[in-house]
């Protein structure tokens, strides 16, 4: 994907999305890992919203199965694409991260975004002092 469009083109053939998390909090570590499918949505031009449904568990306990549901929204925004996440509705979005393509022609975020205590980059961010939390997203096409 050399340019915005062509991200963004992608992006609306996502129905998938696999999610990876591992939590520290003191000497307790917990990883968790879910899947889930995504409802694109792109009802607005220039934007494409995600509706993500799906389960997960902690990986050491199959018992402790979750349900998740995150709503996002991607912008194509000149040549880069901005993602919000809708936790407050799609009239009051939070800004989460803004990618564009380096000189090596792979995406990454344009700068971290501060939201309180979290920094936001690309998929993944980290939240402190008290807790450190990495979280990975992947989308996909066809069913992992």
């Amino acid at each position: 994907m050399n340019t915005a469009q062509e991200f963004f083109d992608y992006l609306q053939k996502v129905r998938f999305v696999s999610v990876r998390s591992q939590l520290q909090m003191g000497k307790r570590v917990f990883n968790y890992e879910g899947t889930g499918e995504v409802q694109v949505v792109t009802d607005v031009p220039g934007s494409i919203r995600f509706e993500e449904n799906g389960n997960g568990s902690l990986i050491k306990n199959q018992n402790s199965s979750t349900k998740f549901h995150n709503s996002l929204r991607w912008r194509l925004v000149n040549q880069n694409i901005q993602l919000e996440h809708l936790r407050n509705g799609v009239n009051a979005a939070v800004p989460v991260v803004e990618f564009e393509i380096n000189a090596n022609g792979s995406w990454s975020s344009k700068s971290p975004h501060i939201c309180g205590r979290d920094t936001y980059t690309a998929t993944a961010w980290r939240t402190g002092p008290t807790k450190d939390q990495r979280i990975e997203f992947e989308y996909r096409t066809e069913r992992p």
